[in-house]
């Protein structure tokens, strides 16, 4: 028994374009134990492009995401998300004739991307449309809202790092605290009969949309916001010394709404979550391969993807990517080699890079168990970062395989 090495380098010379695609080309040349395969060849074989991405899904996610950058390559991104709120007892009162004092939207800060040092605008609206803790809703679906009798509009500069210290909560969690009055007020001015339960409740506020106002025009940052944790509420202080404070939690339906700049053709080669572009890798003549490997067993197949140099700061790349393959329904599906664990499979960013271990998929795919040769690169955790990753355009793949 001996080990032999394939090494695959796939180098993109050129700029994608819809007409003029970059191709990763196929050419074996023998050499003891090691083949190259090159773009260089007159006959290039594979495809390598950045292609527009499927929408996702966006109901009840660990994470409620929202602002609005702008990043070359990529195009713009904007974030917004609608929720319930929900009366944490049945039969509520507010006493005769309670008089508001204010009312607070308390939001909890679970991170960040972009540049928390540019102010946000954002208008919070009634939400119009009902949204049901049963129904599955996607990042392109609109969920119709509308402004309060006075819109409620503020400006504010992310703080998704500073501890508030209060007396009730000497160190406490990074929240953004919003003044939403009209809110308040809508809620003292219902009836007895609105406030029985959540389901009457419900029914007079279908809830509230976290929109990115109109005038947001400069380039910012998107602040995730956990809206099951306990202090993300909203606070009505009325008759001098009564408050009283609505929930979200885990059992409020709860949507984001993403807006991406997904417009073919891609002139680079990259991934953005939210929707936003993937990568495409198309196999698109195997016979070369397939009788290099005739007889052989594919132990490792490494393939490697070096991030762009010069991101900008607070604008880095994902912690994580994924490889999948689609199957006849164009549904992804993870390869055989996810199922391995993560330590087998890889796809973890390390040293700018990310490294993929195919070989479970590639011995399937040369033993023509798919009918379908591509692969798509994507990221983790897709409807909860706001990430986008600038790949190189020269891609290497290295097969080691066992010759009986």
């Amino acid at each position: 028994m001996k080990f032999n090495l394939i090494v695959w380098s796939l180098f993109l010379t050129t700029i994608f374009s819809c007409t003029d695609p970059d191709l990763i080309g196929l050419e074996i040349q023998p050499d003891g134990d090691k083949i190259t395969l090159s773009s260089f060849s007159q006959s290039p074989e594979f495809t390598l492009s950045s292609m527009k991405g499927d929408s996702v899904r966006t109901d009840e996610n660990l994470l409620a995401l929202f602002g609005y950058y702008q990043s070359a390559p990529f195009g713009f991104a904007k974030s917004e998300f609608s929720t319930q709120l929900l009366l944490p007892e049945n039969n509520v009162s507010f006493g005769e004739n309670p008089v508001l004092d204010s009312a607070v939207l308390s939001l909890v800060y679970s991170g960040y991307y972009g540049d928390t040092t540019i102010a946000l605008s954002i208008s919070i609206e009634q939400l119009q449309d009902v949204i049901e803790f049963e129904d599955t809703f996607y990042s392109t679906q609109q969920v119709v809202s509308g402004d309060f009798s006075t819109p409620i509009k503020a400006t504010f500069f992310p703080k998704p790092s500073t501890l508030i210290v209060s007396e009730a909560d000497t160190i406490g969690s990074p929240k953004l605290d919003l003044r939403v009055d009209p809110l308040g007020q809508y809620i003292l001015d219902a009836i007895s009969s609105d406030l029985i339960d959540n389901s009457s409740f419900l029914s007079y506020l279908n809830g509230i949309s976290l929109r990115v106002d109109d005038s947001q025009s400069e380039s910012a940052s998107v602040c995730y916001f956990n809206l099951r944790d306990a202090k993300t509420k909203v606070t009505i202080y009325y008759n001098d010394t009564s408050t009283y404070n609505l929930t979200i939690g885990s059992t409020a339906s709860r949507v984001n709404h993403f807006e991406v700049d997904n417009n073919e053709p891609f002139d680079f080669l990259g991934v953005q979550s939210m929707g936003g572009p993937v990568i495409k890798i198309l196999f698109n003549d195997l016979s070369p391969l397939k009788d290099s490997l005739q007889n052989k067993v594919i132990n490792k197949a490494i393939i490697k993807f070096d991030v762009v140099d010069g991101y900008p700061d607070n604008f880095g790349p994902h912690n994580s990517l994924s490889i999948l393959r689609k199957d006849s329904n164009q549904t992804f599906l993870f390869i055989p080699d996810f199922f391995e664990g993560a330590t087998h499979y890889g796809g973890s960013l390390q040293n700018d890079s990310y490294e993929f271990n195919i070989s479970k998929y590639l011995q399937r795919l040369v033993d023509e168990d798919y009918s379908d040769s591509a692969l798509y690169i994507l990221p983790v955790g897709n409807s909860v970062s706001a990430n986008r990753t600038l790949i190189e355009q020269e891609v290497t793949l290295t097969v080691t395989y066992t010759n009986f």
